[in-house]
C-alpha cells in the first residue's frame, strides 16, 4: 500500500509518473492484493489528474467526467474508508466550480472528521497528520470538529514524539 501511495503522490507532482502508477494499479488489481474500492478511487483520481495535464479542453473535460463515477463507485463500495473519502474529497475539492463537486468534497471532509478518531491507528501517522493539516487549512469545520482534530494531533505527537 505504501508503494501505491508514494507513486500516487509522485504522479500528483509529476505527470510523467501517471501512466506508471495506473499500470501499477492494474497489476495490483490482477494480484488481488488490495481492496478494489481503494484501487478504484486512486485510479479515478489519477484519471482526473490526466485531465489536468491534457492540452485540449475536450480531453480535460473527458478525463474528469470519466474520473467522477469511478471515485463515486469507490466511495459507495466502502463509504467509511477514510483514505477513499480523502482521495475523492481532495480530488473534487480542486475541480473547477462547473463540475459541481464542492458539496461532495465538503461531505467527505466532514465524514473524515467523524471517522478518523476511531480509525487513525490503521494509517501511518504522517499520513494522518497530513490529512488533519489539509482539513484544517482547506475545509470549513465547526468548532467541535476543529477541537477533535486538534486532540488527535496532540495524541499523535504524544505517541510518536513530534
Amino acid at each position: 500500500m505504501d508503494s501505491l501511495r508514494i507513486l500516487y503522490y509522485r504522479s500528483v507532482e509529476d505527470k510523467s509518473s501517471l501512466d506508471k502508477t495506473l499500470t501499477y494499479i492494474e497489476d495490483l488489481r490482477r494480484e488481488n492484493r488490495i481492496n478494489d474500492a481503494l484501487l478504484t478511487v486512486y485510479e479515478g483520481s489519477l484519471t482526473g489528474l490526466k485531465g489536468k495535464h491534457a492540452l485540449s479542453p475536450r480531453k480535460k473535460y473527458h478525463y474528469v467526467m470519466e474520473s467522477l463515477p469511478m471515485m463515486e463507485k469507490a466511495r459507495r463500495m466502502d463509504s467509511t474508508n477514510v483514505e477513499i473519502l480523502f482521495i475523492q474529497g481532495t480530488t473534487t475539492y480542486y475541480l473547477p466550480f462547473f463540475f459541481h463537486q464542492q458539496k461532495r468534497a465538503v461531505a467527505n471532509f466532514h465524514a473524515i472528521v467523524r471517522l478518523l478518531p476511531q480509525v487513525h491507528h490503521e494509517y501511518p501517522a504522517d499520513l494522518v497528520v497530513n490529512v488533519i493539516n489539509f482539513l484544517e487549512e482547506h475545509s470549513h469545520l465547526c468548532p467541535d470538529e476543529k477541537a477533535c482534530l486538534e486532540d488527535m494531533l496532540k495524541q499523535l505527537r504524544r505517541i510518536y514524539g513530534e
